[in-house]
């Protein structure tokens, strides 16, 4: 019980934020490439990686496709390389349910099948593309876990 109000809590959050970032800026082209064949609003995948990656480039935030974020502390690369580097010293050092990868911060312990090594959670498609089904997999649950809501996005 006391999960299902976490999700749909977590879920009303991805909302508002999207409502926001659709109010203040059309998602660029890769986020509405991955998301919309999916039926995931561009805008709510685009907060997601706002959210999550951020940093400040040239006055803008903008999501970062070479963040980490290990043990609860983030980490921004210039390069994949390095982030990659950076990511498989991170799994050794602290284990995989430790360290969450890309512009979504998929967690590489619970959602690493979803890449077929843990630096192509660096790809910027390959991430969001996880992302995307990530989001829907939690849609489902909510729904699922409350009978009689409407199943709509937004």
């Amino acid at each position: 019980m006391a999960t299902s109000v976490i999700r749909a809590l977590q879920l009303a959050a991805l909302l508002v934020l999207a409502n926001i970032a659709q109010a203040a800026v059309d998602p660029p082209p890769a986020y509405k490439q991955i998301a919309l064949p999916k039926g995931v609003p561009a805008e709510v995948l685009y907060s997601v990686a706002l959210t999550e990656s951020k940093v400040l480039l040239r006055g803008e935030y903008v999501p970062w496709p070479w963040t980490l974020n290990v043990a609860g502390k983030s980490y921004y690369y210039a390069t994949r390389t390095a982030a990659c580097t950076a990511l498989l010293a991170a799994i050794n050092l602290y284990g995989a349910k430790s360290v969450d990868s890309g512009l979504g911060q998929v967690n590489i312990g619970w959602n690493g099948h979803r890449f077929s090594s843990p630096c192509d959670s660096l790809d910027p498609y390959k991430n969001l593309d996880a992302t995307s089904d990530i989001l829907i997999e939690q849609r489902d649950a909510l729904y699922a876990s409350a009978p009689g809501r409407p199943v709509d996005w937004i």
